[in-house]
């Protein structure tokens, strides 16, 4: 808090510990918890959701994850791994289905 200055405004992304008291009256703190569902982000992220989401997706302002789904379950994971290593795996998340390897 000694860092702002008067009328300053510190964002955490983590509740604050800090008192009143530690604010010396005209600095604040803003809680920025990315939490869906707490009281103070619901109707934001209905909004977002509901009514601007698809628009930025299809504008390219937001772009998903690439995926990539491993082969043969747990086996894959192995491959997986030996690719990450290489450097054979950017901009990509690799998701391994261990059920689809299982012999149930």
């Amino acid at each position: 808090m000694d860092l702002l200055a008067s009328g300053g405004k510190l964002l955490t992304v983590l509740a604050s510990t800090l008192t009143e008291a530690d604010l010396e009256g005209a600095k604040s703190i803003i809680e920025g918890l990315g939490l869906l569902r707490i009281p103070q982000n619901i109707a934001l992220n209905e909004e977002m959701y509901h009514d601007h989401l698809s628009g930025w997706v299809e504008q390219g302002w937001i772009k998903p994850n690439v995926v990539e789904v491993l082969e043969g379950g747990l086996e894959g994971i192995k491959e997986g791994l030996e690719r990450l290593y290489r450097g054979e795996v950017t901009a990509a998340k690799l998701v391994a289905r261990p059920q689809e390897g299982a012999n149930l």
